[in-house]
């Protein structure tokens, strides 16, 4: 640990204790197939009301190169309960992550609370 350390920052301390402050770590689950065009199965699908509006840049006709300004609604995550389904253009804010909605999509939230989104 030491050597490496003094490699990489250029210190050694070693009548110091070894603290981890950084874990990093990789999950992977199963989840059971569904059907990610069909609505949440035991929701009602309705779209819910945006929180309020935020300029957004898109491309252009496909074009990578050419961006294009849109305002488009913003959605609190924890506002929406299964069955919300929200057509792109769209931004959905959560706690930790922000969901963007590009044009041409569709994100329906199903009964466990996941986000699926769909290519319409």
């Amino acid at each position: 640990f030491h050597t490496v350390h003094d490699r990489i920052y250029a210190v050694r301390d070693e009548g110091s204790q070894v603290e981890c402050v950084n874990w990093k770590g990789r999950l992977s689950v199963q989840l059971s197939r569904t059907d990610p065009a069909a609505p949440p199965n035991n929701s009602t699908p309705y779209q819910p009301a945006a929180h309020g509006e935020r300029a957004a840049y898109f491309p252009s006709n496909g074009n990578q190169n050419v961006n294009a300004e849109k305002n488009v609604p913003v959605y609190r995550g924890v506002a929406l309960n299964p069955g919300a389904t929200i057509t792109g253009p769209a931004i959905i804010e959560e706690p930790t992550t922000t969901i963007v909605i590009y044009p041409g999509m569709r994100a329906a939230v199903s009964d466990a609370g996941n986000y699926i989104l769909t290519r319409q």
